[in-house]
């Protein structure tokens, strides 16, 4: 759990939970994406529907692959708000390998700076080691102007692999991964006698 309270303009303390995504969190999603991302970049309404069918709820095609959406929740003046969300997926990775590929990663804006995103982060690595322990590693792409969030991600781990030209219109991409540390996954007990 982080805290985050405002005090002099900064955010400090208040406790944020992380869940998975409800049809009550809909129009709270959209409305942090529709902030946060340009109209051609809106998915949040294809990954919560891509979610359901993870969970069962409905028809998948034979390329289906498991989507997560979580969302961080704030509890503020009495009041539970959607503070941002992360779809993130398992698929597979070159030949052998599978990989956590974090699609979306949002937070609204008088979260922002506050924790929310790195708490965010934080969860899906550990939800995603515990549900798919052999993923090898995690990939996502962020816009070359995103600083903050470059330097975010990088503080997990995650380095520049390659240069997307024009991927956010005539904005370019940037694809970070950062290789699953065998430790993070318990270690391997030798047998006795």
């Amino acid at each position: 759990m982080v805290r985050l309270m405002k005090k002099c303009g900064a955010l400090l303390a208040l406790p944020v939970t992380i869940r998975s995504c409800s049809e009550d969190d809909c129009q709270s999603l959209q409305s942090i994406e529709a902030a946060c991302f340009d109209t051609e970049e809106h998915a949040i309404v294809d990954r919560i529907e891509d979610s359901r069918k993870t969970a069962g709820k409905g028809r998948r095609g034979p390329f289906f692959v498991a989507t997560f959406v979580d969302v961080a929740i704030v509890a503020m003046d009495g009041e539970e708000l959607v503070a941002g969300y992360c779809a993130w997926t398992c698929e597979p990775f070159g030949t052998s390998d599978t990989c956590i590929h974090v699609m979306n990663l949002a937070v609204a804006e008088k979260f922002r700076r506050s924790g929310v995103a790195s708490a965010l982060l934080k969860h899906v690595e550990e939800t995603a080691l515990e549900k798919f322990p052999c993923a090898a590693l995690a990939r996502l792409l962020v816009r070359s102007d995103n600083i903050v969030a470059q330097q975010m991600y990088a503080s997990f781990g995650f380095s520049e692999i390659e240069r997307i030209p024009e991927y956010y219109g005539s904005l370019d991409a940037l694809e970070l991964r950062k290789a699953l540390d065998l430790p993070k996954r318990g270690k391997l007990r030798k047998r006795k006698g």
